[in-house]
């Protein structure tokens, strides 16, 4: 089976100094993988290449066998992005949230995505700067399978009060791709939330 998820001796010098060195990893087609290691490991750099924001020092990162090319859009199709610092836009509802989606991805799934947030009771109605940081932290994921893309990457920050939602991104993953053509990436920041991947 193909890799959602392949580096090949990754590695992104920022100056004198190493943000991720010499990494080669296979993330499986179908699977959910949490990135785990302490601060400046390199989890989030790797997800920032793979997301094709970043161009690598050295190695190469592919995404279901097609290498991403930070200056092109090719791999933008199929991964998805969102940083831990969550970029929503406060004063949209839900609901024009969704609108705005709908109109930036040709390929976006409005079902899939209402179903998500009908999964953790996020109201379509209310403004996003008025959800609780939980409802917050999960906003990305229902935007990144609706917009049609298989390999997902997230560095979210998960509190550990928050429940980890692994067992829908599974279902969601596989209602979108029944053929196991998704991987998920995730880098916990915290250590109760690694623990519970």
């Amino acid at each position: 089976m193909t890799a959602a998820l392949e580096t090949i001796g990754l590695g992104r010098r920022y100056r004198a100094n190493w943000g991720l060195r010499d990494c080669s990893l296979s993330v499986r087609a179908g699977s959910i993988t949490g990135l785990v290691g302490p601060n400046g490991a390199g989890k989030s750099t790797l997800l920032r290449l793979a997301a094709g924001l970043s161009r690598p020092t050295a190695g190469a990162v592919r995404i279901f066998d097609e290498e991403v090319d930070p200056n092109g859009t090719a791999h933008l199709r199929r991964i998805g992005y969102f940083d831990q610092l969550r970029p929503l836009y406060g004063n949209f509802r839900v609901e024009e949230m969704l609108t705005f989606g709908r109109r930036l991805n040709r390929s976006w799934d409005d079902e899939a995505v209402r179903g998500w947030l009908a999964d953790f009771d996020i109201p379509l109605g209310r403004k996003v700067a008025k959800l609780s940081l939980g409802q917050q932290a999960r906003w990305p994921w229902p935007s990144v399978w609706a917009s049609g893309r298989t390999c997902s990457c997230s560095t979210s920050r998960w509190r550990p009060s928050i429940r980890w939602p692994a067992a829908s991104c599974s279902r969601h993953c596989s209602a979108r791709s029944p053929n196991g053509d998704h991987g998920v990436p995730v880098v916990p920041h915290r250590q109760r939330t690694r623990a519970r991947l």
